[in-house]
């Protein structure tokens, strides 16, 4: 009886530890996510105070605001995350998302900051089941990370890969 006991106190010990090293990675993760966005959102401030001359105060509110919306997003989805975790309805709201829109969007804002050249020649329409918001943002983080290892072009398609499948591929030619 001892004996069992002792095995059911290690397996519960095992779980515990688990749990925490999953919360403990969860805390990396969003600390990681919400780093990004403000690191940029100080660099259009700080590069515009070093160089007043040269400031666009209208550009700088747009890209701050765009970045602060990020952010709220992700809030948004860490509060849906742990509505999850504790088994809470509505955690996941689906709806029809028009992908091309959000990534002909994301290759518009990647022209716009000029650091690469933009292909959205593969890029077809595309209709997939998602919260936009969520969609919105993995297209982003994936346009971001295209355009930081690019050495001049970044590269969109998305197509239909079966009736129930999209494929989207976000390349650099870093």
């Amino acid at each position: 009886e001892v004996a069992r006991l002792a095995r059911t106190m290690n397996g519960m010990l095992e779980r515990l530890e688990a749990a925490q090293r999953r919360q403990q990675q969860f805390v990396a993760d969003a600390s990681h996510e919400l780093r990004t966005p403000l690191t940029r959102i100080r660099s259009e401030l700080e590069v515009d105070r070093a160089h007043p001359e040269r400031a666009d105060p209208a550009a700088t509110r747009e890209r701050v605001l765009d970045e602060a919306l990020g952010m709220q997003g992700l809030l948004d989805d860490l509060l849906r995350l742990a509505q999850a975790d504790a088994g809470e309805a509505g955690a996941h709201d689906a709806e029809p998302v028009d992908v091309d829109d959000i990534v002909l969007r994301e290759a518009r804002r990647l022209r716009d900051r000029g650091r690469v050249e933009v292909d959205v020649s593969g890029v077809s329409a595309g209709q997939a089941q998602g919260d936009p918001g969520q969609l919105a943002r993995l297209v982003r983080n994936l346009a971001d990370n295209a355009e930081r290892h690019a050495a001049g072009t970044v590269r969109f398609t998305l197509g239909e890969e079966d009736d129930d499948h999209l494929l989207l591929v976000v390349a650099d030619d870093g």
